[in-house]
């Protein structure tokens, strides 16, 4: 006879919905029929390190959602405090050799996951959703940047299950001794929608305004919108470049239509991509880049604008690729005649992309979890 099956995930976020990937993927995950049904216990432990714009996700009644405030604490006390949370959690499944415990992302939430996990029978599982490396980039160098690296690759070798968000990630942790599964991300292609025109042909960035996503290349890119007609940006999101961005449409106020829409709640994405003929994606492979086939991409896919993205590991694995703008890699010169070449096309045809509403079907999200439980039937004790 099984052991119930139970699910644990482990995540250091403040749960907010405009959050990013990890939160729009934990969204779509806890809300799936057929996680709910799988699974008889499910519970979410998070913690609560800043204070985040945007509504919180809401959980089904019979998710359990366990959540500890560390805003008052130095960064390795609230690692401390956080790790000590799931382990007393933890505690109530030590002897159930079929519960799962999935941290999402490779560090903090990972060492939380693995103290909470050891010398129990549960099977401990990380789901890297980026490069923590790239990532990290920005902000550590040295010394602090190598410890780093080392402790994620040993907690990831320490981990029973790896799950890579694309073959990019999990080429990159492989050389690193690091085999992994890849369970490319999804989406509910129903939520999206198509009601672009050409009148006014609208160019939307919507995402963190970091590096590693590219944002100042777009930055950058903004003057070469001088002089052509019917055109508007739009810019949803925050990060540590948004004043760079400020200082842009200042400097360009009265010659481009910019708009910044600060930070939008996941649900009313679809809402603003059914309005874009053109999504930009400038996620790059570089030491300040990232990795994995990303929900901004497919959401945009899914609601036929045509993508602007580097010609780069990252976006020629996904399906429909061979019909994007490609530019050079961190080539600004690149990258604007990919832009006025996408911008000829949508004033030309006045509609959606029908080829990226037809390649995004593969990234259904319940074809995502089909292969998540899939992988979970595999490790079943019986």
């Amino acid at each position: 006879m099984n052991k119930k099956k139970s699910l644990t995930i482990i995540i250091y976020s403040n749960l907010s919905i405009g959050g990013g990937g990890r939160e729009t993927w934990l969204n779509n995950f806890v809300n799936s029929a057929d996680i709910l049904s799988y699974f008889e216990k499910i519970t979410v432990v998070n913690a609560l390190s800043v204070q985040e714009m945007g509504s919180k996700i809401i959980f089904p009644l019979t998710v359990q959602h366990k959540e500890i405030d560390v805003t008052a604490y130095g960064k390795i006390k609230r690692i401390i405090k956080f790790s000590r949370f799931c382990r007393r959690h933890l505690k109530e499944e030590i002897n159930n050799p079929n519960h799962y415990v999935f941290c999402i992302g490779t560090f903090i939430d990972n060492i939380a996951a693995s103290y909470g996990c050891f010398g129990s029978k549960c099977i401990k599982g990380t789901w890297i959703r980026g490069i923590l490396e790239k990532e990290l980039a920005q902000r550590r160098s040295g010394f602090m940047l190598s410890v780093i690296k080392l402790i994620e690759v040993f907690l990831l070798k320490i981990s029973k299950i790896v799950i890579s968000n694309g073959q990019d990630t999990a080429d990159f942790y492989k050389l690193k001794g690091v085999d992994s599964t890849v369970i490319n991300n999804g989406i509910y292609l129903d939520k999206f929608t198509q009601k672009q025109n050409g009148n006014p042909i609208v160019i939307g960035f919507i995402g963190r305004l970091n590096l590693e996503k590219g944002i100042d290349f777009f930055i950058d890119s903004l003057p070469s919108f001088i002089g052509v007609k019917n055109l508007k940006v739009i810019v949803a999101g925050d990060g540590s470049e948004k004043n760079h961005l400020i200082e842009a449409i200042t400097k360009l106020k009265g010659q481009v239509e910019i708009q910044h829409l600060g930070v939008v709640d996941n649900d009313k994405i679809p809402a603003l991509l059914a309005t874009l003929d053109i999504s930009i994606h400038l996620t790059g492979t570089g030491l300040l880049g990232g990795g994995g086939v990303s929900h901004s991409l497919i959401e945009a896919m899914a609601s036929g604008n045509r993508i602007i993205c580097w010609d780069n590991a990252i976006y020629n694995q996904v399906c429909g690729s061979s019909f994007f703008y490609k530019a050079k890699e961190d080539n600004l010169d690149s990258l604007n005649e990919v832009l006025k070449l996408a911008i000829e096309t949508a004033a030309k045809e006045n509609k959606p992309d029908t080829k990226m509403i037809e390649s995004v079907k593969e990234y259904s999200f319940q074809h995502h979890v089909k292969s998540f439980l899939s992988l979970i039937s595999q490790t079943i004790t019986k």
